[in-house]
């Protein structure tokens, strides 16, 4: 079996930047999200940044302590991490902004569930992928490197995202017009 490769060097500059946390079992899923992520000018720093011969684990510590954001991916493959699970305990305690991605249905350690009480999750296994990618660049606005709007240069990717056959603009619209009518 072929040794996955990862897509692209880590941020190391200085501007706020997201932090990916994920079990290596999941490189293979992992790796084409963030690359995606990547390549829409999201400045991403992971485990592949760590230069050799350096203490990995103040590494980690470091470029979690000092990230404006936090993304987890989760499977079961991380419920057999402690170095998934002690990323996220860091997260918390320096109070990070954190996203959680459940790449699969995961039934989650009592641990893990309490550290994601009060935090909102997308389930891409449950998401179309126009929805998944524009909820995702929405929420991660303040790490991306372009001042395009992501979430919209993404439809000519996926397609404009739809709910019972409206595209989400126009979902968007007209909650905006009832809420200025007072409805």
């Amino acid at each position: 079996m072929t040794e996955i490769q990862p897509p692209f060097e880590a941020y190391l500059g200085d501007v706020p930047y997201l932090f990916v946390s994920y079990a290596h079992a999941d490189k293979d899923s992992v790796y084409p999200l963030i690359d995606i992520l990547h390549n829409k000018k999201v400045r991403i720093w992971y485990d592949e940044g760590i230069p050799a011969s350096s203490n990995w684990i103040e590494q980690i510590a470091d470029k979690i302590i000092k990230c404006s954001c936090f993304l987890v991916f989760i499977t079961p493959n991380v419920l057999e991490s402690d170095h998934v699970r002690d990323e996220i305990s860091l997260a918390k305690m320096e109070k990070k902004k954190m996203f959680v991605i459940y790449l699969k249905d995961t039934k989650l350690t009592p641990e893990i569930k309490l550290q994601f009480i009060r935090i909102q999750a997308l389930f891409k296994y449950r998401m179309t992928e126009a929805v998944f990618w524009r909820k995702l660049m929405n929420e991660l606005s303040e790490v991306t490197s372009s001042s395009s709007n992501i979430a919209q240069d993404l439809t000519g990717i996926f397609g404009p995202a739809r709910v019972k056959g409206k595209t989400l603009e126009k979902l968007e619209n007209s909650k905006k017009k009832k809420e200025q009518k007072g409805l």
